[in-house]
């Protein structure tokens, strides 16, 4: 142990952050004090605080009150966390039994009150994330977050991201956010998909755009609107502040996301979108209006472009076409508004566009919501992928009626990639074809690929071919050595956007 404890600090801090798991980590700060020390400053790095009854209890409350403590290792504590997530559900099962109504509230109570006294004591606090639950906003103002706690938030010194989501909310707010409190962020995300729509723009869309204006320093912004909205906002009311106050310099935004936002602006804005380099639309039924062609004239060029859209159209092509080959991710998920201007735009992708980012592109995802000429098969866009040379991912879709044809041509293609690590295949979902037909479809894909014969040059390649959320790799049986492809539905695959 003492030989252990005489490797550099460097060397013991990789150590513990190879440990991922937190409760090896507290094992190891239990062996000695050497290591404690160690281990302590990663270990309470990122804390969680929930705000259900019980994990107030045994946990959330007693965290607030270790920090008020006078000695050395309560400072040390308030000195370690860089990363705080609140999250807040209510406890359905318990929260209206009579017997325990009162006390549940008492403990409530207190949180709201212990709460902001400690938050102002983490000074090195980077990163705060708020996440509400089901109906966390049902019963009052407990599981909101006050005004006073913004307050804290934003007398933090060392605070620059500021994080908020929320998962199937109840209707109602039970008032505005005080997101107008917070300034100088360089991260600043927003997901409200599953916020309630009636109130949204006053108690959180308006706040967020003063928010906005108080970031000069503002690089990564990712708005995501509820779902439900009848009226969508726009994507330049997020920004009147900012022009209106005729700032110098502009804004240096290199990541933004949206959704569902009308994306229709001036000239004004674009010079705060000029260092863009990363960018993810997903307009659903929104209008992109004159977005492509306004970045095209300020010549914005991405190395990461994310668009799921439910009307593509040539200026989209066009823009990315007059990229300079730095596009590195191109991910998209959309349609035209007919089957024919579809397989129009389809061809222009394949024969001119994607030949531009042949050596450059290292992630690559198509995913058009109809069969068609967007589709791998037999059409002569299956030559194109092949020049990609660089890929590290791939997700294609196939035609139905042509999965058992193309399939094993898609694979030999797919290991001849020197970098090529995942290769994700699917089937599009047009609600015309039905529910029966995508189910066959996927069974058929699936087996097709079992099916498929590997050669002794596949094996060296490390290639994972992944059809609907299972992964297939080569297998050698025991019995005579011969390979086969094998499906492990065992291992779960993230879903890809």
């Amino acid at each position: 142990m003492s030989a252990f404890l005489e490797l550099p600090t460097e060397i013991l801090y990789a150590i513990v952050l190879e440990l991922v798991n937190g409760y090896n980590r507290k094992s190891l700060r239990c062996t000695c004090k050497g290591l404690s020390a160690v281990v302590e400053p990663i270990l309470f790095s990122e804390i969680v605080l929930k705000t259900d009854s019980s994990a107030l209890v045994r946990w959330s409350i007693p965290f607030c009150e270790a920090l008020f403590e006078k000695d050395q290792r309560a400072r040390a504590l308030a000195t370690y966390v860089r990363t705080l997530k609140v999250d807040s559900k209510v406890e359905y099962s318990s929260l209206f039994r009579k017997d325990d109504a009162n006390q549940k509230l008492e403990i409530l109570d207190a949180w709201r009150v212990i709460f902001p006294t400690a938050l102002s004591k983490l000074v090195s606090l980077q990163s705060f994330r708020r996440v509400f639950f089901t109906g966390c906003w049902k019963m009052s103002r407990t599981g909101w977050i006050d005004d006073q706690v913004f307050e804290v938030i934003s007398k933090l010194p060392s605070l620059f991201e500021f994080i908020l989501a929320g998962e199937h909310l109840e209707v109602g707010y039970p008032g505005a956010l005080r997101l107008d409190y917070l300034h100088n962020l360089r991260t600043l995300l927003i997901d409200a998909r599953q916020f309630p729509d009636d109130g949204f723009e006053e108690n959180i869309f308006r706040p967020l755009a003063t928010a906005i204006t108080n970031s000069p320093d503002l690089q990564t912004l990712q708005i995501l609107t509820p779902y439900s909205r009848s009226k969508p906002l726009s994507f330049i009311d997020l920004f009147k502040s900012v022009l209106d106050t005729k700032r110098t310099p502009a804004l240096k935004i290199k990541n933004l996301t949206v959704e569902n936002l009308t994306m229709d602006v001036p000239a004004l804005i674009i010079p705060h979108l000029q260092c863009l380099s990363s960018l993810d639309l997903r307009a659903g039924h929104t209008d992109v209006g004159n977005f492509w062609n306004a970045l095209g004239t300020a010549n914005v060029s991405l190395e990461s472009l994310i668009v799921v859209c439910h009307n593509t159209d040539r200026t989209l092509l066009d823009y990315i076409s007059h990229f300079p080959s730095t596009l590195q991710v191109l991910q998209l998920a959309s349609t035209a508004a007919t089957f024919r201007e579809s397989d129009e735009l389809a061809d222009l992708f394949f024969d001119s566009v994607l030949p531009i980012f042949a050596e450059s592109l290292r992630e690559l995802s198509i995913r058009p919501s109809h069969e068609g000429r967007w589709c791998i098969g037999l059409h002569g866009n299956l030559a194109t992928l092949s020049s990609c040379t660089n890929l590290e991912s791939l997700f294609v879709c196939l035609n139905g009626d042509k999965i058992v044809d193309v399939v094993g041509d898609v694979v030999s293609r797919a290991h001849s990639l020197p970098r090529l690590k995942s290769l994700y295949l699917g089937t599009t979902f047009s609600h015309s074809n039905g529910m029966d037909y995508h189910k066959r479809m996927w069974k058929t894909l699936r087996e097709t690929v079992e099916n498929l014969q590997p050669t002794e040059a596949h094996i060296g390649t490390g290639l994972r071919i992944l059809p609907f959320y299972s992964f297939t790799e080569i297998w050698r049986t025991w019995e005579d050595g011969s390979l086969s492809y094998v499906v492990n539905r065992r291992i779960k695959v993230v879903k890809r956007r």
